[in-house]
């Protein structure tokens, strides 16, 4: 049974490589996205750099040097500081306050949860999780040792994945027929399905959706309205991923676990779990970039930075030291948070803020730069049409969806 998902994963490969299949899915398709993004209602309240003791002239340089990085394909960036919005653009087409899919970001609203129901008293860190499901049955005897701490820091050694998600629709039931590939708590290993198992205990202690637990604990407190969490086969949210929010919504959490769980003198978290959250459990490969991982949350390894990090450049930055939250979306083509858009970031924000004389100059250059943000890239050509070796080969013929696409947008 475990390496069902193994054998549809090579024939959806295979399906992918080398066939003209129209949907060459090998389990039945279910939408995810079923509502149309909506606009979340500006919160934070704008200001200069200047009143915030940042000169307009560095955040100028910051945006500009996003723009030149070829590796730095931003939507929307928002930078916060002393609870003010600072800065915000958006390139041609986004909006900060429209909710964008936020990827593996949304593991960290799932460790919030878990940390809520841990804080009060109806969950155990150290409770094993074939307690909580008793249900499923495991072939490895090593699935008796993982605790629900085991699933937060990434450390369960359980190898059905998100890219297995796509070949099964019976999640639950694989995760536990899957055999072990380490003792328990032993190695780092990042899995979204880890997230998920998260997602499905809160389902069963609460007997609420992880949509309306959020929304009661997290969302209603924090005055975030619109919001949307994608559901998986079994009918539960997917924790690890497919969660959408605005950069606006993103910016409130991002202050929230700045101010130590607390957002505008509400207490939102507890503060004893946000410092769990953000102490580094288990060291991550250097490959992964500069962060540790904490519970559901990526933690630096040299200050006091943490990140909510989700593949191909999702993230709020949070630098204490500076008390700066900076939200970042983006299309770039990482799967983790080293990045040339948190380095740029990182240049300009983690260091000491030195305020050069004020220049009203500069803050008028920074305004035009935030209002036609990334406006030269918005004219690029589309690729032109070519033919891989196994279509010369006559193997494969070129799918049709390029030449679809370049009918509807033309020549640009």
């Amino acid at each position: 049974m475990a390496l069902r998902w193994k054998k549809r994963a090579l024939e959806l490969l295979i399906g992918l490589a080398f066939t003209n299949k129209k949907d060459p899915a090998v389990i039945p398709f279910i939408p995810s996205k079923t509502e149309i993004s909506a606009l979340e209602t500006k919160h934070f309240h704008r200001t200069t750099p200047e009143r915030r003791g940042i000169s307009s002239k560095r955040i100028y340089n910051m945006l500009a040097e996003l723009e030149k990085n070829p590796r730095a394909n931003i939507h929307n960036i928002l930078v916060i500081k002393d609870g003010e919005v600072i800065s915000e653009a958006s390139r041609p087409g986004y909006d900060i306050n429209i909710r964008h899919l936020s990827h593996s970001m949304s593991k960290t609203l799932t460790g919030m949860a878990i940390g809520i129901l841990v804080s009060s008293g109806k969950l155990s860190l150290n409770t094993h999780l074939v307690d909580i499901f008793p249900e499923y049955k495991y072939a490895d005897k090593r699935f008796e040792q993982i605790t629900v701490h085991h699933l937060l820091c990434m450390t369960t050694g359980v190898g059905f994945s998100e890219l297995a998600s796509v070949t099964d629709a019976e999640w639950s039931k694989t995760f536990f027929d899957t055999h072990l590939s380490f003792t328990p708590g032993s190695t780092f290993a990042y899995n979204s399905m880890n997230s998920y198992m998260l997602a499905k205990i809160i389902v069963r202690l609460t007997g609420m959706s992880l949509t309306s637990f959020m929304n009661e604990h997290l969302f209603s407190p924090l005055g975030i309205k619109n919001f949307f969490c994608e559901v998986g086969p079994e009918g539960v949210e997917k924790g690890g991923w497919g969660v959408y929010l605005s950069a606006e919504s993103w910016a409130k959490l991002g202050v929230m676990m700045l101010g130590d769980g607390v957002f505008e003198g509400k207490r939102i978290l507890p503060k004893a779990w946000v410092e769990k959250m953000i102490t580094p459990h288990m060291h991550a490969p250097e490959t992964t970039g500069d962060f540790n991982y904490g519970y559901q949350i990526w933690v630096n390894r040299t200050n006091d930075e943490f990140l909510f990090n989700g593949m191909l450049g999702q993230n709020v930055w949070i630098c204490p030291h500076n008390n700066i939250v900076v939200v970042v979306n983006s299309e770039n083509n990482e799967l983790f948070q080293k990045s040339a858009v948190i380095e740029i970031i990182q240049k300009h924000l983690s260091g000491p803020l030195k305020l050069e004389n004020y220049d009203t100059r500069a803050l008028a250059l920074l305004r035009e730069k935030e209002k036609h943000f990334f406006e030269v890239r918005a004219l690029i050509k589309t690729l032109p049409e070519k033919k891989g070796l196994l279509a010369r080969l006559g193997i494969k013929s070129r799918t049709p969806f390029d030449t679809k696409w370049n009918k509807i947008l033309g020549s640009y």
